[in-house]
């Protein structure tokens, strides 16, 4: 006598899933309430511009390749070398490329922010517009 397999019952499964998703989005809602965030406060609504003298384009480009100044191709370990050698108080303007991987401005950052004594800058480097009289 040959005995059919049937299919197991995965209802469950799909319940105790739901709950736990539940649960996960409400503790994620009452922790995001309790970490104190703050931020700094805005000096107007225009964006704040750099002199272009003053900043040290950064550029994060694609394969862990960086631009730091005038300096191309530099990999992790040659852009953190030439990190140590800028003045303190550098402005550094860091941009991206739109399909670099994240990680790596992950790791230029993490290099910025470990020299502790440099000034950080995201955007792109271009020109002001005209100020309105």
């Amino acid at each position: 006598m040959s005995q059919q397999l049937e299919e197991p019952d995965v209802t469950p499964l799909i319940n105790v899933n739901l709950v736990m998703l539940v649960m996960t989005l409400l503790m994620a809602s009452h922790a995001a309430r309790l970490l104190p965030l703050v931020l700094p406060k805005a000096q107007g609504a225009k964006t704040t511009l750099l002199a272009a003298e003053k900043a040290v384009p950064l550029n994060v480009g694609l394969g862990d390749a960086y631009q730091l100044g005038e300096k191309a191709k530099l990999s992790p370990e040659e852009l953190r070398a030439e990190i140590q050698r800028l003045p303190d108080g550098a402005i550094v303007l860091v941009s991206m490329e739109p399909k670099a991987p994240y990680g790596s401005l992950v790791r230029a950052v993490d290099c910025l922010l470990a020299r502790g004594t440099l000034q950080v800058a995201f955007g792109q480097a271009g020109s002001a517009p005209p100020a309105k009289k």
